[in-house]
This record gives structure tokens, sequence and C-alpha cells, in this order.
């Protein structure tokens, strides 16, 4: 399946929802006219690859780079990516986010849906994620809150992790896809991975629910 555009993630006719709170590196923001008139480097030859050294040397943050960039979101797809096509006026609309540096990038209906969707959550799978980004861990539990969850985590056994879910989920069912050893290793590496989990048919998970 290939999303082409921004709606394609949440429409329903797919059977699931992809929520990117934090954006993707094939989301575009069109810089305005007004950003381009006054750095014309970025329509020199190799322009693509002078946008992201340029942005940086301006040292401007995400306050100044969405002022200067198109509220739309664009979906960069195969249909699209040819050497014609000018890179250049587009922006990564992607966050890195940190405990204390947490914004969603994705649409505000995004937001909206998923807000709404979290509600009926009964199941989560977490996937080598820290659950550190104090933002989304708030968006969670203001929805979620003392609803009693089961929470699988296919990972290497990590206390930090353990402890942000249970601030997050105080009533969850918290629960590794794998048994551990005292020391906190898995008794196979492959057995740890998602590879694993979905390899496991000893053991169900949500996958074949």
């Amino acid at each position: 399946m290939e999303f082409r555009t921004i709606d394609d993630y949440t429409n329903y006719e797919n059977g699931f929802y992809l929520f990117k709170p934090h954006g993707s590196c094939n989301w575009k923001r069109t810089f305005t006219d007004e950003f381009l008139n006054i750095h014309k480097v970025l329509k020199e030859v190799n322009g693509m690859e002078r946008t992201p050294r340029h942005i940086y040397d301006l040292k401007l943050n995400l306050h100044d780079i969405k002022r200067y960039t198109e509220d739309k979101i664009t979906v960069l797809h195969s249909a699209l990516i040819d050497p014609t096509y000018h890179l250049y006026t587009y922006y990564p609309s992607v966050l890195l986010p940190f405990k204390d540096k947490d914004e969603f990038l994705m649409p505000n209906s995004h937001t909206a849906l998923l807000g709404y969707s979290l509600k009926d959550v009964e199941d989560i799978l977490i996937i080598g994620w820290k659950g550190t980004e104090a933002n989304f861990q708030r968006f969670i539990k203001q929805r979620i809150g003392d609803k009693k969850v089961n929470i699988t985590m296919v990972s290497q056994k990590d206390r930090l992790l353990e402890t942000e879910m249970q601030q997050s989920f105080p009533n969850a069912n918290i629960k590794h896809h794998i048994d551990f050893d005292t020391r906190g290793y898995a008794p196979d590496l492959e057995l740890s991975s998602f590879t694993g989990f979905i390899k496991d048919s000893s053991k169900e998970n949500i996958f074949f629910n």
C-alpha cells in the first residue's frame, strides 16, 4: 500500500489508521515564495542538496521553519520522485523528539482522530519505543487515564521503559513478549525482535486475535 496524500493515512477504507505524531521523512511542507525569494541560493543547481545545510547555517528553529512553510503537507511518493522534481522548495515535516522537546507535526485532524480512537483501546503493542516524550505521555494519559489496558513490549528489557509506561498507564497490565533472565538478557536476540515476536507461534499476539 502506498500513501499518496496526507488523508490516505486516516482513510477508514484502508482497514486501519496510521498516525505519525512526529511527522515523516516523506512529508514535506512547501517554502513560501517570500522565503525562496530571499534565499535564491536554494534554486541553484543541486539546490536539493544545499537546502538542509542552508537551513542549518541560518540557525532557524522549528517556529521559524513553520513561519516560512505552508500549512499543507505534501506526501512524496513514487510518482513524484524523479530528477526534475524541485525538492529544494520543500522542508521535511519530521521531528526527532526529546523528553522535554516534543511537538506533534501531524495535521490537527489526525491528532483529533487519534485522541478520539484512544478511548476504545484495550491492547497496546510497543516496538522499540522508549516512551519518554512528555507531550505524547500527557496526550495518552489524558485519554486513557486509569483504564485497564494490556501492554506488550517488544524490545530488550528496559527498566526505564517500564517506569515510563507505569506513569502513563497506572492500571495497565505490562509485560514483555518473552521471558528474560535475571540479568535482563533475552535467551536469543532474534526472539527479542519484532520478527521473533511475529514468528513465535507459541503465544497469542494482537495480530492474530
